[in-house]
């Protein structure tokens, strides 16, 4: 008797005992899981990362721009979609569905879309699923000028890696192109030689054509403006020598303070980069093709792309060095022909492209359509006011 009774006691020990150590691995197990969502939210990661071993850490740090904070980036964008994927699966089974990362990704996201909202309602007068352009339905317009501004996206903050694949897929050709600028944009000094050697392009995308221009782009790598103070100190530099120091693009100035705010905003496109975009779109879409002379491929030799972006930005000194530049293999008559000829030619590239395009646009496509022929005329007339001058 005495020893079944000693048996029941042991077997209800033991089974509170299993209780007892299957609610501390589970508070173990919890614990370990908000720890490391929490590492991976504030790109903390440590030895959590991809890459473990001290050695190979050491080199991705020479090469990359703070890696283990972009991978915290990544790994925080990557879980939260795979979490909000599996949704379905954890409600079934009772666990947690976002966790401490993708709740505080969602929270973030949503109080961003509430702020994208009032500004767009103050700036615009409607809300950002009512503004036109189609990629930036739920991005915020912070105008700077009548034709100039920048957009507020709730990504830019709280999904930024997946926010610069969108934006750069604005200008580039395939997402491919806009994942690989991403990826170049992280590189370090040293990384950025190694990308110039690999790849022959500049920091612009723009095909490098000699071994002289190679080896002066990647030696300009090894001493680098600081970010936080180039665009500023070029700023000044033009506002004090303008004829000796070209501006920075337009915009550029501004975004770069509101970034130091932690405000991050992406320009504003023309009317022309508008424009250009969904006819290039339209012309893919329906299997055209531009008429031989039209295509420019962007390399680092003098070309009238940039004589006309030096004009565009108000730059003479970036003007001039062009011009000189463009008068060694051509005469002022062709030069004033091509910068003519681009002002009238079909975005398109087309003229039978061209009045397709015409008939298949909607209302607000043909207003930025209208808008973008003006601004190419007026670059013309600006043109050849600083040439006459000249």
């Amino acid at each position: 008797m005495n020893s079944a009774c000693d048996n029941e006691e042991r077997t209800d020990d033991d089974h509170e005992g299993h209780v007892i150590d299957s609610r501390v691995n589970d508070a173990r197990g919890l614990m370990k899981d908000v720890i490391r969502d929490v590492n991976f939210y504030y790109g903390s990661i440590g030895r959590q990362g991809w890459i473990r071993n001290p050695t190979y850490r050491e080199i991705s740090q020479l090469m990359f721009l703070a890696p283990q904070w972009v991978e915290g980036l990544v790994q925080k964008e990557v879980r939260t979609a795979a979490r909000l994927a599996t949704a379905p699966i954890s409600v079934m089974k009772g666990t947690p569905i976002l966790g401490a990362l993708g709740s505080g990704v969602a929270k973030g996201l949503l109080g961003y879309i509430a702020l994208t909202q009032v500004l767009n309602l103050i700036t615009r007068g409607k809300s950002t699923f009512q503004n036109p352009e189609e990629d930036h339905k739920l991005d915020a317009w912070i105008p700077t000028g009548e034709n100039s501004g920048f957009w507020l996206s709730p990504m830019s903050v709280f999904a930024e890696i997946t926010h610069d694949i969108i934006r750069l897929g604005e200008s580039k050709p395939t997402a491919y192109e806009a994942i690989r600028q991403v990826g170049a944009n992280k590189l370090s000094p040293l990384g950025r030689m190694a990308w110039i050697f690999a790849s022959r392009e500049n920091s612009q995308g723009q095909r490098i054509t000699s071994t002289g221009g190679m080896i002066k782009e990647m030696a300009s790598q090894l001493a680098p403006a600081p970010i936080s103070l180039g665009v500023p100190a070029r700023a000044l530099g033009h506002a004090i020598a303008p004829k000796l120091v070209s501006p920075p693009p337009p915009g550029a100035l501004q975004q770069r303070l509101l970034g130091a705010a932690g405000i991050k905003v992406q320009p504003g496109q023309s009317n022309v980069q508008q424009a250009q975009r969904f006819a290039t779109e339209f012309m893919e879409k329906n299997g055209l093709k531009p008429e031989t002379g039209f295509v420019e491929v962007p390399t680092d030799e003098p070309s009238y792309s940039k004589l006309r972006s030096a004009i565009r930005n108000d730059d003479p000194k970036g003007a001039k060095t062009m011009m000189e530049e463009l008068r060694k293999t051509h005469t002022d008559e062709q030069i004033l022909k091509a910068v003519r000829m681009w002002a009238k030619r079909p975005l398109t590239g087309s003229n039978k492209g061209e009045m397709l395009l015409l008939t298949e646009m909607s209302d607000e496509q043909f207003d930025v359509y209208a808008k973008a022929l003006q601004e190419r005329q007026e670059l013309w007339n600006n043109f050849l006011d600083w040439y006459m001058r000249n």
